[in-house]
């Protein structure tokens, strides 16, 4: 995930809008961290200020070429975060 160097700084530090524990709260039975996410990652995670990028939902035949085109126009950082699955939503947040 790109982030501002500064704001791993104030994470790190436990500093950020107080949005950011109400936001943890309310996807906490919808979310799994794995045991090496740190609390400052989670705190980046769930600041508001730092997770407004695009997301889209792309098949899977066509991930490459979205994702050259995103990058042809500038959006160096466009990357695959993830696959949807039928079942109850549930998301497992990895460092990996």
């Amino acid at each position: 995930m790109p982030y501002l160097p500064a704001a791993v700084d104030f994470a790190k530090q436990g500093i950020g809008p107080g949005a950011i524990a109400r936001n943890l709260a309310s996807f906490e039975t919808d979310v799994s961290f794995a045991s090496d996410v740190t609390a400052w990652q989670k705190l980046l995670l769930a600041d508001a200020q730092t997770s407004g990028g695009l997301l889209c939902a792309v098949a899977p035949e066509a991930v490459e070429r979205v994702l050259a085109q995103f990058k042809s126009g500038g959006f160096h950082a466009a990357a695959v975060i993830g696959t949807l699955r039928t079942g109850a939503p549930h998301v497992n947040v990895t460092t990996a």
